[in-house]
């Protein structure tokens, strides 16, 4: 049997994750956040050195370029037209200037806000994320002097936004989950998306994908948003806190604070293995530190844990919950193989 478990270990082993190439674009920055894109330039904020600044991405060795400086901890960004929206975080500002100016003067559009930081635009209505007072607000962008209405409230800190159609998913910072709210409502009510995630700050939709920064993981995840049975799909983990990230065609653009880089990866879909439309079980997150999530759709289940060399550390067997939480913190660091029903899933213990 161990030898069998072996060859099933070093068949996976050979497949698992292809990963994207990760290059820095540009270094030496200071709590580099929020992103932005028009035509061949990448806006970016920079909360510490309290400024925004662009660069050209067509080059191979991009030179800031200065936008606006003396801001009070610019942290969420977005362009609309000729407009770029940015969020004050401690001063509570929304801010907006005109990027086809020579030297732009930014006028305060909003105030009062209890720590803006993500933005997301569904028509002429700005969403906007405060961090701080737990809610999400809106304005219409097509006044001059905006109203600004109360979506809802109650949320554990919330920070990146995304918009699908009629649904606005938030990253909820503490509570470790992505909600969702229908915007269509005069009271929407939130609702849990996906949850155990680690510290998510940043997400961003591309076609049904939405892409996940785990700031604690320094991971980017994916997830198909149109599936019934909802998972986050590992895609890397090399970063040293993301906290933002924008996609431009297949480029996907990472600020991580840490580290005071942006960094661009290019995200082709051939960056995973295995067939998760195929598979009844999935298996997150990858890496892990205390435990894993077992998702399931097919109840009872047996699971076995194996080392790397096909031993067998744990047995579970009848299990009945959808979501299993195993529980991880006896392990050393290293690869394991989870052996769930029919499935093998190989992933690392930090």
């Amino acid at each position: 049997m161990k030898k069998y478990i072996i060859l099933i270990i070093l068949f996976i082993s050979s497949f698992n994750h292809i990963f994207p190439q990760t290059t820095n674009i540009v270094t030496g920055l200071k709590g580099p956040y929020g992103l932005a894109i028009e035509g061949n330039y990448l806006y970016y904020c920079e909360i510490d050195a309290k400024k925004v600044s662009k660069i050209d991405i067509t080059e191979t060795n991009p030179i800031p370029i200065n936008v606006v400086s003396g801001l009070n901890s610019p942290a969420g960004l977005i362009l609309i037209g000729n407009y770029l929206y940015i969020c004050e975080y401690l001063s509570g500002k929304l801010l907006k200037l005109d990027i086809t100016e020579t030297n732009p003067i930014p006028i305060d559009l909003v105030t009062g806000l209890g720590g803006p930081s993500g933005l997301a635009l569904s028509e002429n209505t700005l969403f906007i994320s405060e961090f701080d007072t737990g809610r999400i607000s809106k304005i219409n962008i097509t006044e001059e002097s905006p109203n600004l209405i109360e979506v809802v409230s109650g949320l554990s800190k919330p920070e990146g936004l995304a918009i699908a159609g009629n649904e606005l998913f938030i990253c909820e910072y503490f509570a470790g989950k992505i909600s969702k709210i229908d915007i269509t409502e005069d009271n929407p009510v939130p609702e849990d998306f996906i949850t155990d995630l680690e510290g998510v700050y940043g997400i961003r939709l591309r076609g049904n994908s939405l892409y996940v920064c785990s700031n604690d993981d320094g991971a980017i995840y994916t997830i198909d948003i149109t599936k019934s049975f909802i998972f986050p799909e590992f895609l890397l983990d090399q970063f040293r806190g993301p906290t933002r990230l924008i996609i431009n065609n297949d480029d996907m653009y990472v600020s991580e604070y840490n580290t005071g880089v942006i960094s661009k990866t290019k995200i082709d879909p051939i960056s995973t293995v295995e067939d998760f439309e195929k598979n009844s079980f999935q298996v997150y997150p990858n890496p892990s530190k205390e435990y894993l999530i077992v998702n399931s759709q097919t109840l009872p289940y047996n699971m076995k844990l194996y080392s790397i060399s096909g031993d067998t550390i744990k047995e579970v067997n009848n299990i009945l919950d959808a979501k299993y939480r195993l529980n991880l913190t006896s392990l050393s660091s290293g690869a394991y193989v989870l052996n769930v029903g029919n499935d093998f899933f190989k992933f690392i213990k930090e």
